[in-house]
């Protein structure tokens, strides 16, 4: 509820230091005012009185407001000058019919004093309203709204009103809301007086009521708590200063207190100064997306704020989230109507619609204005470098990109015919707003252009990449948010500034458009002299956008340079107020410094800078990226459990806004897969990778380079499963193509070799050691020493070395893995007990069988402490464990260890490897107690599951004791 404000119905002067008090003139029941006959006395205060009258020419009951006058005076030039003033704004009102400004009938003099005529509103003052609260927000919103349209009628006809508050807006019996109490108007382009100093402010010029109008002639004019700063210097005054005003008094009645704190004028003008707002109280329920469109007309800097009262009502108006659930439910709806047009014959055939009628003549450019960007001569461009292509997956792709163009094209086309409508034939948009979104639309072409034009160019593995990035061009819909569209700085007004400015955002976008196709030398000679000179132009937005372009460059590229540019451009977009750049630029730092670099406390600082800007640019999709984010950053802990979470919350909003087919949902199966793996859930990680291959083949083709990300985790699957040969299959088409692709020295082989490195030496392959150094050495390159995923390979590489027979360099191996672990994790993560767990079985493999077991029996402990007891982790170990008791010579101890092992029941159960090794240990173990036929049973069905998914390898160590 608003707390009571000091407002008086009517205003009250409060004097300056040396002003002569005003005399009221009084009026009686019955007494003639020119032509009008006083009925009764409505109110009074500092300024004047009024009157309800009555006006027999016109038969109309009207209320009749009557200055108060000097002491002494009759009519002065001074009352004259301010008569013809009022007379001069009376017949800018009379012209003015609007359903939210009381109406002004006639402007005089009356025994020395001014009176101004005006509409009889039968009712209260939307401050007596409030004061009656609480009231629902979305109620208090739709008051403030008609206001506000009020204020946008009398400033569209010249009209200042620099007195908005709620004492000052009636509320008629009828429900209507008016804009009321003019007196202090002015017309825009009247001259201000002399702006002051704020040193020449004092307590005695600024009074102690923050409720009581300055008045002084020729000085300030206003409501302390609601004025505009502009308005306490004497400065120009214009339409902004009255949108300043309107946003105080909407913010005081949203969160039941005015943004600024101070208890005098002086303490609410010193925390303007210092752009201190107030926290809304917890308890508030106001979306913050509106807390946001009011913030921006708060701003101290008139340029700052809103274009114009209309921009400002449309972001109030406007629910980006409701629009995306719109535009959702139509796709839905359509989804739904080709499900039903499948049945054949079971209903007539509908009424022909009819074709839908052209716009009109003033909307009809938008083809022109697409340009070049597809034309039929850009298409066959597009065609004559896929005819140069060898493939059976050349048609189909060609065909997929096409029809994709072709989408993105009609629905440019008609983004650009409804922007033009909303403005030039429907008047629901302002003529600011319409340049804002024809811009963005025109930002949203240039990539879009480029994007084809690059196409032409580029080479085999860029066309094969072309279908999944043209989502990247940009988000169409993105053009009609407001909550995008408006940063606190706009463009240069003047021309030639404007240009330049749009050239150069038009060349990042160009930039961007040729990374997303992967012409990386291009974009980065494209990108030096258009950063230079958008630093150069000192403009917020090209500064901000130019540092984000060439960090996220950069960091394609792994270059330096990368986190200290997104940070400079995080801080650039939080200044200018582009919020939504500044959410992208902290998510990207948090990525960047988290996977790459293993910094978790600065990435989690990051990320949950970028999740609370969020709040501030209501975006769906900002919000998949954010959830997804979450999830990397929580799997580089090790915390799976939380990062599983953060992936399904990812994949039920993909599903929501995107659909179940599309390729953002698949993207986001794929995420959950790799924790679920991570977690130990191979069956609902391979579900996953299915799910999303599925999407992916449907939407880019069974050709396209993800499959490559799922050629990977089905490798990896096939191994966790127990099928080495199939694994082994897999990773060498993986390695062979992502070479083809990049290179043998780029970072996507280097992991391929980590993968299928560690499965060759798993089963015993010497090719296995040489293909992880291989890694490593790319990983030192790219990541450095102090990396987890340098660890990680080092560690695979310390047990690759040991197997092959170099068991103290295995070990010198996994102790510089170890250190950096320990930097980044927690000694009870489940990570460093893999660590531990690879240093057991080195240390058997050495017969350090005391070291081993001590070794195997800490793992354990950390398993228990970790909440880890009946995992396959710990499965595991026991069999390690079973191994070192028949090395110590205790066969009795090995089997109660494997038995216990066997005991644990598992969500997932054990691979045919795992089983067969567990029964080699079993059999081990009876021989050694003399029991050769049941050693022998064993060692059958050692075999039997050792075959079941697998082919004998060569080298295997399994294969080859089981041989024996």
């Amino acid at each position: 509820m608003p707390s009571p404000s000091d407002d008086a119905t009517l205003d009250a002067t409060q004097l300056a230091p040396g002003q002569a008090k005003r005399v009221p003139v009084e009026l009686g029941r019955g007494e003639q005012l020119g032509r009008y006959l006083i009925v009764d006395e409505l109110g009074a205060g500092g300024m004047g009185k009024v009157y309800a009258a009555y006006d027999p020419e016109l038969d109309r009951k009207l209320a009749i407001k009557l200055l108060h006058q000097a002491p002494g005076t009759e009519v002065s030039d001074a009352s004259l000058a301010s008569s013809s003033r009022l007379q001069r704004e009376a017949q800018a009102m009379a012209k003015l019919s609007h359903r939210n400004v009381v109406a002004v009938y006639d402007v005089g003099i009356h025994r020395g004093s001014v009176f101004v005529a005006m509409e009889f509103v039968d009712g209260g003052t939307l401050d007596g309203w409030l004061r009656e609260g609480p009231h629902p927000w979305r109620e208090v919103l739709d008051r403030f709204i008609a206001a506000g349209r009020g204020l946008a009628a009398a400033h569209a006809a010249g009209l200042i009103h620099r007195d908005f508050k709620p004492a000052n807006v009636l509320l008629g019996a009828d429900g209507r809301v008016q804009v009321a109490d003019f007196g202090l108007a002015r017309r825009a382009g009247d001259t201000p007086a002399r702006p002051r100093a704020i040193s020449a402010l004092s307590e005695d010029t600024l009074g102690d009521s923050l409720s009581a109008p300055l008045t002084q002639t020729g000085a300030l004019v206003g409501t302390p708590a609601y004025m505009a700063p502009e308005q306490f210097f004497g400065a120009d005054v214009d339409a902004r200063s009255d949108q300043f005003s309107f946003c105080v008094a909407l913010w005081e009645a949203l969160y039941g207190q005015r943004p600024f704190a101070g208890d005098t004028a002086a303490a609410i003008l010193f925390a303007l100064e210092q752009g201190k707002l107030r926290e809304p109280p917890a308890s508030a329920t106001v979306p913050s997306r509106l807390r946001r469109v009011v913030e921006r007309g708060l701003a101290k800097d008139p340029a700052a704020r809103w274009p114009d009262m209309p921009d400002l009502l449309e972001a109030l108006v406007t629910d980006p989230a409701a629009r995306r659930r719109r535009v959702a439910g139509v796709v839905l709806g359509v989804a739904g109507l080709a499900a039903i047009a499948i049945v054949p014959q079971l209903r007539a055939e509908p009424e022909p619609k009819p074709e839908p009628e052209p716009p009109p003549a003033q909307c009809t450019g938008a083809e022109q204005a697409l340009g070049q960007a597809w034309s039929s001569a850009q298409q066959a461009a597009v065609h004559a470098r896929y005819a140069k292509l060898d493939g059976a997956w050349v048609a189909e792709h060609e065909a997929r990109l096409s029809a994709q163009l072709d989408g993105w094209a009609r629905a440019w086309t008609g983004a650009w015919t409804e922007t033009c409508a909303a403005t030039r034939i429907r008047g629901e948009q302002s003529e600011d707003m319409l340049d804002q979104r024809m811009l963005c639309l025109e930002r949203r072409r240039a990539r879009f252009e480029t994007f084809v034009d690059e196409l032409a160019n580029a080479d085999d593995d860029q066309l094969r990449r072309a279908s999944a990035k043209v989502d990247d061009i940009g988000d169409i819909d993105d053009c009609s948010d407001p909550e995008i569209m408006h940063a606190r700085v706009p463009p240069p007004a003047d021309p030639a500034r404007r240009a330049e400015f749009e050239r150069l955002l038009g060349e990042l976008d160009a930039v961007l458009a040729q990374r997303t196709i992967g012409r990386y030398a291009e974009a980065k000679a494209r990108l030096e002299p258009a950063y230079e000179a958008a630093l150069a132009t000192e403009h917020p937005t090209l500064i901000a956008e130019a540092r984000y372009v060439r960090g996220d460059l950069l960091s394609q590229l792994r270059e330096d340079g990368a986190e200290g540019e997104i940070e400079l451009a995080y801080e650039g977009a939080l200044a200018a107020g582009l919020f939504l750049l500044a959410g992208k630029s902290a998510e990207d730092l948090a990525s960047l410094i988290g996977v790459h670099d293993s910094r978790h406390p600065e990435a989690e600082r990051w990320l949950r800078v970028a999740e609370a800007l969020a709040d501030y640019v209501d975006n769906d999709s900002f919000r998949i990226l954010l959830h997804e984010a979450r999830g990397r950053l929580e799997r580089g802990r090790g915390n799976y459990e939380l990062a599983i979470v953060s992936y399904e919350r990812a994949v039920a909003m993909a599903l929501e806004l995107y659909g179940p087919d599309a390729q953002r949902t698949g993207d986001a199966y794929f995420n959950l897969s790799t924790a679920q793996f991570d977690e130990g859930h191979i069956r609902q990680a391979m579900a996953g990778v299915e799910r999303a291959q599925t999407i992916w083949a449907g939407t880019l083709g069974p050709d396209d380079l993800r499959s490559l990300v799922a050629l990977n985790a089905r490798a990896v699957l096939a191994w966790q499963m127990g099928d080495a040969a199939t694994a082994d299959e897999l990773f060498a088409e993986l390695l062979e193509r992502r070479t083809r692709l990049f290179g043998p020295e780029h970072i996507t082989v280097a992991a391929a070799m980590f993968n299928y490195g560690a499965l060759l030496s798993e089963i015993g392959d010497p090719g296995g050691v040489e293909m992880l150094e291989r890694a490593l050495t790319v990983y030192e390159r790219e990541y450095g020493d102090d990396n987890m995923a340098t660890a990680q390979c080092k560690a695979n590489l310390s047990i690759a070395v040991a197997r092959s027979g170099d068991g103290a360099r295995g070990l010198k191996l996994l102790d510089e893995a170890r250190a950096v672990m320990r930097t980044h994790r927690q000694d009870t993560q489940v990570d460093l007990v893999k660590i531990i767990t690879l240093g057991v079985e080195i240390h058997r493999r050495m017969g350090n069988w005391k070291v081993a077991f001590a070794e195997g029996e800490r793992a354990r402990a950390r398993l228990e402490a970790a909440g880890e007891g009946e995992s396959a982790m710990m499965a595991n170990l026991l069999v390690e464990l079973g191994q070192i008791e028949l090395g110590r010579g205790h066969p009795l101890e090995a089997l109660a260890q494997v038995e216990a092992a066997d005991a644990i029941v598992l969500e997932e159960p054990a691979s045919s490897r795992v089983i067969a090794e567990r029964r080699l240990v079993v059999a081990k173990a009876l021989r050694a107690l003399g029991r050769d036929d049941e050693a022998r049973q064993e060692v059958g069905l050692a075999r039997a599951a050792y075959l079941e998914n697998s082919e004998a390898h060569p080298g295997d160590w399994l294969w080859d004791e089981l041989d024996e």
